[in-house]
């Protein structure tokens, strides 16, 4: 039996015990999903109302909820676990903003290299047609 495994995406090594996320690059639809989140994430900060007094004693807690949804749109996009694997816990949005940072370029290598291949690999010869 013949096997045929297509490449889906960018694997990521984010931890030193070998743990990746797959950066599912080749989904027509990974973009729109990936401004989404951001997005999601945006509206959950800006729905932070910080007029509210909130009591130094509750300031974590209400701090790991709102981290917690922010982790939930970043695993809906990037894979499950993803937060766990990256950060280890609830990150504080500073982690989240330098990892978005850093995932950025990566994404925009790779495509970049895609792109450059693809043209390569599949631009018609001259006098010829590429079957």
């Amino acid at each position: 039996m013949e096997q045929l495994r297509v490449k889906k995406g960018i694997e990521i090594g984010v931890n030193d015990n070998g743990d990746t996320i797959c950066i599912d690059i080749e989904n027509t639809l990974f973009v729109d999903k990936f401004r989404k989140m951001i997005s999601d994430i945006e509206e959950i900060i800006d729905g932070i109302d910080t007029s509210v007094e909130i009591p130094e004693e509750k300031l974590g807690t209400v701090t790991r909820d709102y981290m917690k949804k922010i982790c939930e749109k970043l695993d809906e996009c990037l894979g499950e676990r993803c937060c766990e694997k990256v950060f280890g816990c609830i990150p504080t949005i500073y982690a989240v903003y330098e990892f978005l940072d850093l995932l950025e370029p990566i994404i925009i290598k790779y495509t970049k290299q895609r792109e450059a291949m693809i043209t390569t690999k599949y631009k018609p010869r001259k006098g010829g047609k590429r079957v």
